[in-house]
């Protein structure tokens, strides 16, 4: 995300910086999170210690017009998985339940990165903080 940016005539956000983002997996208390991590590694070919940093910087610009205050936001591709798991023996059982995340890529002509999209958020204001342009919360 950008910095909020509130304009007195029209203003060009532009970001120029490389990023790093990785995929995620959390279980809840007691379950080992390593098995959890290699069987879906195993069924779904998911790596959960991966982590991507860019290599190379994309400039990418969006205008907050006079009046207003913006920033620019990522939404990154995510597919969330949700499960239960069993570990030990009848009388000993433990069950918990994981969440995994995995952030998919793209590329194109030689350039990789996250998948997803940057978008300009900016609505009428003339100082910080920036209500966010959806979901609750603010920019600040």
């Amino acid at each position: 995300m950008s910095p909020v940016v509130c304009a007195a005539g029209s203003m060009t956000i532009a970001i120029t910086e490389g990023y790093s983002v990785s995929n995620a997996i959390t279980v809840s208390a007691g379950l080992d999170q390593t098995i959890i991590a290699d069987k879906l590694q195993g069924s779904l070919g998911i790596d959960y210690s991966r982590t991507w940093t860019t290599s190379s910087l994309t400039a990418v610009t969006g205008t907050v017009l006079d009046g207003q205050c913006g920033c620019m936001i990522w939404k990154p591709m995510t597919t969330r998985r949700y499960g239960s798991v069993m570990q030990g023996c009848v009388g000993a059982l433990k069950v918990g339940t994981f969440q995994a995340d995995d952030r998919g890529s793209a590329s194109y002509n030689g350039m990789n990165w996250i998948a997803g999209a940057r978008s300009m958020c900016a609505k009428k204001g003339s100082n910080p903080p920036l209500s966010r342009c959806q979901g609750s919360g603010t920019f600040v």
